[in-house]
């Protein structure tokens, strides 16, 4: 069963481990731990998919692109392994390869995270400065939408433009809502990345939507109700609900 789905029947959190890098000493602590990974997948100006962020992020950030491994070396390395695959789709170009590692991987191992329009809540606050890759990442809720009725992946989507105040704006909530059966997890994603309140996350688990938060710290954690998606860059924390993979 797939583990996220496994974990919102068994009302537990999971834990998945985030990364921006995949190169080889990454990739082979994945493979030692036998846990799950999240992959960044964005499209070039060839129309080659890479593992990464959209190239105007680096140049908006002013970093350099990291020296990712190929997506194709990635997925035949992890292929005959247990090891649970989150896709985070940074380019609607990238979709049809998403689709193929469904295919290949099978559902059980897979999930899809992005950022849609459906969940873009302007007008943004003043100090959220607009980035030029978000073009790119925030993802037709319709092409969400079918690829979720195509093959029956687990969706996580991600908000943008929330703020403390709106958390509680009856149209805001109708719009989460109308998400209840195809989005099983939410990132709130507020200005600043505080946590939202506590309020907010009951009002998800009663529509059946799972808050999905970043690493938090111990006050955070007392907030958090007993189900909920993470993304964490500590390989360690990564199971269900304190099950760990052996390494």
């Amino acid at each position: 069963m797939n583990p996220i789905v496994q974990a919102v029947q068994q009302a537990s959190s999971f834990t998945f481990f985030h990364t921006h890098i995949v190169d080889q000493m990454v990739l082979d602590s994945v493979k030692h731990a036998g846990k799950s990974i999240e992959i960044d997948i964005s499209v070039d100006e060839n129309g080659l998919p890479y593992i990464g962020h959209p190239l105007s992020f680096y140049e908006f950030e002013n970093i350099p692109k990291p020296d990712n491994l190929p997506v194709e070396y990635v997925l035949n390395q992890l292929i005959d392994t247990d090891i649970f695959i989150v896709l985070d789709c940074k380019d609607e170009r990238a979709i049809p390869l998403v689709y193929e590692i469904i295919e290949r991987f099978g559902v059980e191992r897979i999930a899809f995270h992005s950022w849609i329009d459906a969940l873009l809540f302007g007008p943004y606050p003043d100090n959220l400065t607009i980035e030029p890759h978000w073009e790119l990442e925030d993802l037709p809720f319709k092409v969400v939408r079918k690829l979720y009725d195509d093959t029956k992946v687990p969706i996580l989507a991600s908000a943008r433009g929330l703020t403390a105040e709106k958390l509680n704006d009856s149209d805001v909530r109708l719009r989460i809502k109308n998400l209840n059966g195809i989005v099983v997890a939410i990132n709130a994603h507020l200005s600043g990345g505080a946590m939202p309140d506590s309020s907010f996350l009951r009002f998800l688990t009663s529509i059946n939507i799972n808050p999905f938060v970043l690493d938090f710290n111990e006050d955070e954690k007392k907030i958090l109700p007993s189900r909920y998606v993470r993304a964490s860059n500590r390989l360690e924390d990564c199971g269900i609900d304190g099950i760990r993979a052996e390494s």
